[in-house]
């Protein structure tokens, strides 16, 4: 069983906080909080960073497991699904019901409405984020869905270092493809191939924190290599040796990611989260 990282729950308190303050500073302008969140935008890069770390991690910590798939999509499914369904009869359902006049508005801003029961509206809903009240912020989740889609199976069926070149691959690719995508005036903003670098920098992390020799000073002439401290365990000694170099890893990966999004997504960074 793997400890809890408090410094990672730190971080996603980090990344709640940008993106709160930046619709805040949106609706009230004369707050001058823009000058302070005007790039809390990049709270997003870094939900896809940890999700890409922690979603890796606990595929390759499990990947020899008999229920490998199994329990992974239970967890997923009970984890997003109730509330996520929930949401999704409350606004096309109940709403509607309850306040006829608002139907027209709900489902011309969220059309086709079955792209959300089917985690496609990132694809097509021409521009995601503004659809009707709390379906707008969904478009994150369909990302995350889609990911787990496919990335269980490569980590799976393909070796550590297999992995690595696929992420690093990604990580390469994807700043390219959001300045062609964007040349052609295409909504890069909630596009998965467009996120993958997000994603897989954190893969790529989750893998190199548990490479070997990750947080292990270099030995000197003549010394044995110091033991190799272990990610699993109850207790929160065995991973804190590995807590700072991991967090700060984590921070470079973040500011590398939002430096990439930013110079990739000049037309789409005004959109709203």
């Amino acid at each position: 069983m793997q400890p809890r990282i408090p410094q990672l729950d730190g971080i996603r308190g980090v990344a709640i906080l940008l993106v709160i303050m930046v619709h805040v500073s949106d609706k009230y302008p004369s707050l001058h909080l823009q000058y302070l969140f005007g790039n809390g935008w990049m709270g997003v890069d870094l939900f896809f960073v940890l999700s890409g770390f922690l979603i890796t991690g606990i595929l390759v910590d499990t990947k020899q497991s008999d229920d490998y798939f199994k329990n992974f999509y239970m967890r997923r499914c009970l984890r997003i699904w109730p509330l996520y369904y929930s949401l999704l009869f409350l606004m096309f359902v109940v709403v509607p019901f309850l306040r006829p006049s608002e139907a027209h508005t709900v489902f011309e801003r969220s059309s086709p409405w079955w792209a959300f029961p089917l985690f496609l509206q990132n694809f097509l809903i021409p521009t995601p984020t503004m659809a009707t009240g709390p379906l707008g912020a969904t478009w994150s989740l369909a990302i995350e869905e889609q990911f787990y889609l496919v990335w269980p199976l490569v980590v799976r069926y393909r070796s550590a270092a297999q992995v690595r070149r696929i992420a690093i691959a990604a990580i390469c690719l994807a700043p390219a493809l959001r300045l062609y995508l964007s040349s052609h005036h295409v909504n890069i903003y909630s596009n998965i191939f467009c996120r993958a670098d997000s994603l897989m920098m954190g893969a790529l992390l989750a893998l190199i924190v548990r490479s070997e020799n990750f947080g292990s000073p270099a030995p000197k002439k003549g010394e044995q290599p110091s033991p190799v401290p272990q990610m699993s365990g109850r207790g929160s000694s065995s991973i804190a040796p590995v807590c700072s170099p991991m967090v700060r890893s984590l921070a470079l990966t973040v500011a590398w990611s939002a430096f990439n999004s930013e110079t990739g997504t000049a037309s789409s960074t005004s959109l709203a989260i």
